[in-house]
């Protein structure tokens, strides 16, 4: 069958509550008037448990307690009707039964003309519950992280696993949560940037420490056997020639003599030895050692501006990917459909006015965490606080304000001694007045 679709428009609340003997409860049914439902009482009364049957009954398997019945009864059972707030048409009565603290059973009854068709009872309650348990109270004293994964789940944000992946060539599903990914990826990319970073002012402080004269910057390394070469070759060309000259002195005598000798120098002369080239390769016989060791620390220095080069390169690089990682999360809040103007992200929570969560007044903190909660509940749109008492009087007028313009009812756990003029009182699980009156007398 097809999954349960809200008309649109149409929300609904909830038009009345029973239980009976669930945690401290022994039996109430409430009726509720207003947008705003005081469930009021001394501590250990039963006013958490009032609270607590309206989520035991919507919320499935995991909300329920261990110890879903009252000590010394053997069942328990809750049974809620959610309608609209305008005609009070019950759409549909769900009922919650257990048998023992193990085992409950669901059953959904549709009202009169409403929609019937739904494949299985807690199929059609995922569909319609959000964030029911969600406490706006309890968002203020959240955990930073956790406070932006609910703004997440309240702006219904589209995430873009494969654009994080072709930004970082990297995939980061396994992270779970698509803010945490990107903050790593963007860590990841900064810390790669450090490491690179001080890679090349260690380049810029070798660079800096080696100085060439203008005479040796294109210095090439001499080899000290060739000019040693050259100089033997040299001073065995002085002796030739000296030879010669004694030998032509003797030309009749040594000519013979002289031929040779001629080959000799001849071939000497064919190889290039010149004894025009002695004070050069002298001077570079001397000066060897200085020649080579500028020579290896211009070739150094190539290397050393070669590695600069790629390591500002490199930096440059993952400069852009960690901008890129930024406007994607820009990209995401943009296209998010946050539940109040000014909410945005910082890198480990959520803003407000571009302010830190916690810097926030609490009125601000009230409104905020209020506009989330009514996000996660687009569709029954009841919300659940636990610690009214901690609610001032501005405070309380805030959430009058806000729910009724929105359609939300509010069920408003507020610890007393003594029933108030306005609200339900609990005593020993059973209520026993409303709106300051006895409900014996009503």
């Amino acid at each position: 069958m097809p999954k349960q679709k809200m008309q649109k428009n149409r929300v609904l609340r909830i038009l009345k509550l029973q239980a009976e003997n669930v945690k401290k409860i022994k039996a109430i049914e409430i009726t509720p008037e207003g947008d705003v439902v005081v469930i009021s009482g001394a501590n250990n009364q039963g006013k958490t448990s009032v609270l607590d049957c309206i989520w035991y009954a919507l919320g499935g398997k995991k909300a329920i307690a261990k110890v879903p019945i009252r000590k010394g009864e053997k069942k328990a059972s809750i049974s809620i009707e959610l309608g609209t707030k305008e005609d009070k048409k019950v759409e549909y009565v769900i009922d919650r039964i257990w048998t023992n603290n193990e085992h409950s059973y669901l059953e959904i009854r549709p009202g009169k003309g409403a929609e019937s068709s739904f494949s299985t009872p807690q199929k059609l309650l995922d569909g319609l519950i959000g964030g029911l348990s969600f406490d706006p109270l309890e968002f203020a004293r959240s955990e930073k992280k956790e406070q932006r994964d609910i703004l997440m789940l309240a702006g219904k944000m589209r995430v873009d696993w494969q654009k994080l992946k072709s930004l970082t060539g990297r995939d980061w599903s396994d992270y779970g949560n698509f803010m945490d990914a990107i903050d790593a990826a963007a860590k990841s990319s900064f810390d790669s940037r450090t490491e690179i970073n001080r890679r090349v002012k260690s380049l810029e402080n070798q660079l800096n420490a080696i100085e060439i004269p203008d005479e040796f910057k294109d210095a090439k390394p001499i080899s000290m056997k060739k000019l040693l070469d050259q100089q033997k070759d040299i001073d065995t060309l002085r002796t030739l020639n000296g030879a010669i000259k004694d030998i032509e002195e003797r030309v009749e005598a040594l000519i013979e003599s002289s031929k040779k000798l001629h080959i000799q120098r001849g071939t000497l002369q064919s190889r290039g030895v010149d004894i025009k080239n002695e004070k050069a390769i002298r001077e570079k016989v001397t000066r060897a050692d200085e020649i080579n060791e500028y020579a290896r620390l211009a070739e150094n220095k190539k290397g050393l501006m070669k590695d600069h080069t790629e390591s500002t390169d490199a930096s440059e690089k993952f400069t852009k990917s960690i901008e890129k990682l930024r406007q994607l999360k820009t990209d995401v809040v943009a296209k998010s459909k946050l539940p109040i103007e000014d909410l945005g992200f910082s890198e480990d929570g959520v803003t407000y006015k571009k302010l830190p969560f916690e810097q926030i007044s609490d009125s601000e903190k009230l409104k905020v965490s209020m506009a989330i909660a009514m996000a996660l509940n687009p569709n029954v749109r009841v919300i659940l606080i636990r610690d009214g008492s901690l609610l001032d009087k501005n405070n309380r007028k805030i959430i009058e304000q806000m729910v009724k313009d929105k359609g939300f009812q509010v069920w408003l756990e507020s610890v007393s001694d003594e029933p108030g003029k306005v609200g339900i009182f609990i005593s020993e699980g059973e209520v026993v007045a409303i709106d300051g009156k006895d409900v014996k007398k009503l």
